[in-house]
């Protein structure tokens, strides 16, 4: 069972990596310690890869602190090395010590046991040395210097944190959230949206008991920026959670983790007491790009190594309902984050398709990702109409895939008797390209297929119909905060979607230099219910679509049309006026890596 009271965990100071000013090198020479990322896994999947401060036995760094009342260390420490038995390297001690005091010791030594393979996260409790000033010393030290050692000894996330404590809030107090996301998935893939035969029986069904919204639509066409619009109710460029600069060679900070100012829905639920939950399958949403933020427990599963894909939504579903049991008789808010559609496209074997003749064999086993940036970039043909029907039937597989896990979720609640006092969400991050306008997958384009996605609400208090109001990412904050009776912070553009039905513009956005808030390069969009203008940042490339009359957006209208002038003043405003993102003070290095198993980079 759970504690009786909610920690909530407020950062003071990120102490590394990097190294915070002040912070001083005492041994090795300086130079030795540095900045790096570290993976203590030979499958490198979801949670393994982190921004570390890379510290070789022996070393020494110091902090002089002043600590707030209430305060906490957190820190992680690994060591990466091969990944199998050789007893005789010397393992790793882990030290800290408080004004001389050792707090921490632990030992660390993937070469003999196999639970060391993989970041260690512990804490200190520093209440003991609270509203006073302290030398904090992180060590490392080989157990046995006179042999090599077992690998690269690291720590990650070392923070000051100051924590507060609430009562939980029982169950009955309210309804209970759940948001399903379901990365990639178009909301033109599914039955409530007019695809039949519907791969997607079991939603189908669930929906029919509450809204459809239809459009809703994305603020981007990849899931980084457009999950963080999610979870703070902020566009792009104003959350600051776009992703490194992968243009350039130059490796950019800027952009690479949700900043911790930032306040997330899940953050919002826990300052009142309400027992939050998150598990992810993706590698971008987690706590290395810090979307863990607000959750009390948030849970990374581990890709799938042969095939070479993201944990099924059996395993995510499987970790919320062990958590459930933990948490009986306590209202809660969960995020289960699914990876189904996205590539590569792997639905079980019954849900597979023969393949066409004369496929390429990488595409017939659904893998994208060589393909997609060759295609994209206009350096191979693109894949034949047969080869493309091919991967769109591999994508519905997939998407069938996740309805019976759904379905099989709904029951589990169901007996459990929590689906009656649960509100569910069920949307997407966004949409998947299958040669529309030219390209595969997803990351660059403003067009419908990757911007609009599935929103649907079902749940004790919410009406039952099909609404056509524009709703968008941004609305989903404020909207949970309706339901769960909160205040949202201020200022935010989105709306709460149960408590209104008039909707303004929706922005859409790839920020690919951030350095500039999006001035230099990057593509926006505003959209309304009827058009789309699509432009460039720089401003020398504009389109408009007439969506009522031309959904596909299959012609330009741009210089026909008054309408362009009218909606680029608007978004002119809209770009005048938006909020810039707070300072980058880390990142996750390790962002790249992520990106390019994801496909997005190579």
């Amino acid at each position: 069972m759970l504690p009786p009271q909610v920690t909530i965990e407020h950062v003071v100071e990120e102490l590394a990596p990097p190294l915070a000013s002040g912070a001083v090198v005492e041994e090795p020479a300086v130079g030795a310690v540095h900045r790096a990322v570290i993976a203590p896994c030979k499958f490198q999947g979801v949670g393994e890869f982190r921004d570390s401060l890379v510290a070789p036995p022996p070393a020494r760094v110091r902090f002089r602190l002043n600590i707030p009342p209430d305060a906490r260390l957190h820190f992680g420490v690994a060591v990466e090395g091969e990944n199998r038995r050789i007893p005789e390297l010397s393992g790793v001690e882990f030290r800290v010590t408080v004004d001389g005091r050792v707090a921490f010791d632990d030992v660390v030594n993937p070469a003999v046991t196999r639970k060391d393979r993989h970041w260690i996260d512990s804490g200190i409790d520093l209440r003991p040395w609270a509203n006073r000033a302290v030398d904090v010393v992180l060590e490392t030290r080989a157990t046995d210097p006179a042999r090599a050692l077992a690998g690269t000894a690291a720590w990650s996330r070392v923070r000051l944190l100051r924590e507060e404590r609430q009562e939980r809030q029982r169950a009955g107090a309210g309804p209970n959230l759940l948001v399903l996301l379901v990365d990639t998935l178009r909301a033109d893939s599914l039955g409530i949206y007019g695809v039949t035969p519907s791969p997607s029986p079991n939603l189908d069904r669930f929906a029919a008991r509450g809204l459809v919204f239809d459009p809703a639509v994305s603020q981007a066409s990849w899931t980084m920026p457009a999950v963080a619009s999610i979870f703070t109710g902020l566009y792009p460029r104003s959350h600051g959670a776009v992703g490194p600069d992968i243009d350039h060679g130059d490796y950019a900070w800027s952009g690479t983790m949700l900043p911790n100012e930032v306040v997330t829905f899940a953050e919002l639920a826990q300052q009142a007491g309400i027992t939050t939950f998150g598990a992810s399958a993706s590698l971008v949403v987690g706590r290395g790009t810090n979307f863990s933020q607000g959750f009390e427990t948030f849970v990374e599963l581990p890709g799938v190594e042969k095939p070479h894909n993201q944990a099924p939504a059996s395993a995510v579903n499987r970790e919320f309902l062990d958590w459930l049991r933990r948490a009986r008789g306590l209202r809660f808010l969960a995020y289960l984050h699914y990876m189904e559609p996205h590539g590569p496209y792997a639905p079980p074997a019954e849900l597979r398709p023969p393949p066409p003749p004369g496929i390429r064999g990488i595409l017939a086993r659904g893998v994208i990702y060589d393909v997609a940036p060759a295609v994209n970039a206009r350096r191979m043909p693109p894949p034949s109409p047969a080869e493309v029907e091919y991967l769109h039937r591999l994508y519905t597989g997939d998407v069938q895939s996740w309805d019976r896990e759904l379905g099989t979720l709904l029951q589990q609640l169901d007996t459990l008797g929590l689906l009656d006092d649960t509100v569910v969400v069920v949307t997407a991050d966004h949409g998947e390209e299958f040669l529309e306008h030219g390209n595969l997958a997803h990351g660059d384009h403003l067009y419908e297929e990757t911007l609009r996605v599935p929103l649907v609400i079902v749940g004790p208090g919410v009406p039952s119909g099909r609404r056509q109001d524009l709703a968008q990412g941004i609305d989903l904050l404020p909207t949970l905060a309706g339901l769960l009776k909160l205040s949202v912070p201020p200022a935010l553009p989105g709306r709460d979607l149960l408590a209104t039905q008039t909707a303004g513009d929706a922005i859409a956005e790839i920020v690919t230099d951030f350095g500039n808030n999006g001035a230099g390069r990057g593509i926006v969009a505003l959209r309304t219910e009827r058009w789309k203008l699509i432009r460039s940042a720089a401003g020398d490339s504009v389109e408009l679509y007439d969506l009522a009359n031309d959904p596909s957006e299959r012609t330009n209208v741009a210089a026909l049309h008054p309408e362009a002038a009218a909606l680029a003043t608007r978004l002119n405003r809209w770009v005048a006026a938006a909020a810039p993102p707070p300072p980058a003070r880390a990142g996750d290095a390790a962002l790249r890596d992520k990106l390019r198993q994801l496909g997005y980079v190579r």
